[in-house]
């Protein structure tokens, strides 16, 4: 008998549909440029405050019952500009950053962390937090119209939201790409 592990990250979701449809836009014209990659869909755009990986489901329980403790406040999010890791001269992954709420972010990041390490033994990130939204995983070189589209766009305000909340998400591999269920929301007051 095989035992059922549990893909887990925690994450704010984005759920409001003008920066959506803009993300939407954008990943279509870098489409449209021949720019191959793997586009985040629609409904699974989120800021990933810590991936987690897979777990067995008493740990995943553990997990759940750990991040009940972290209280924080609502904030505001300002969805700005276009970059890439390692860079937009040569992109892996596409995002578009956050200029406000960063900080606020990194705060609830670091909570999410210590609160994990300690309560639910869940090793610390080994890389430093860097508040973004995936857009694309680049999986060919960066065609000349592609370069103009992120060129054009790298300062754009995509729009803002009110972080309300964030969420203990599982993820689902799947051939056409991952689903993502929410295990357990947690409310910032």
């Amino acid at each position: 008998m095989t035992r059922e592990f549990l893909r887990l990250f925690i994450a704010i979701k984005l759920d409001d549909q003008a920066i959506i449809d803009k993300i939407t836009r954008l990943q279509h014209d870098l489409l449209t440029a021949k720019l191959r990659a793997k586009y985040v869909e629609p409904e699974n755009l989120h800021i990933t405050l810590k991936f987690i990986g897979e777990v067995p489901p008493e740990v995943a329980e553990r997990i759940a019952k750990s991040l009940r403790e972290i209280q924080g406040n609502q904030f505001e999010i300002e969805f700005y500009g276009i970059g890439a890791f390692p860079s937009l001269s040569r992109p892996r992954v596409l995002w578009i950053g956050v200029r406000s709420g960063a900080s606020q972010l990194e705060t609830l990041a670091e909570s999410i962390e210590t609160t994990l390490s300690r309560r639910a033994r869940i090793k610390r990130s080994e890389k430093s937090f860097h508040p973004h939204l995936t857009i694309a995983r680049v999986k060919g070189r960066l065609t000349l119209d592609a370069r103009k589209i992120l060129e054009a766009h790298k300062e754009d305000i995509f729009g803002q939201i009110k972080a309300r909340e964030f969420l203990l998400m599982k993820s689902t591999l799947t051939p056409r790409g991952p689903i993502y269920n929410v295990v357990e929301k947690y409310e910032l007051i």
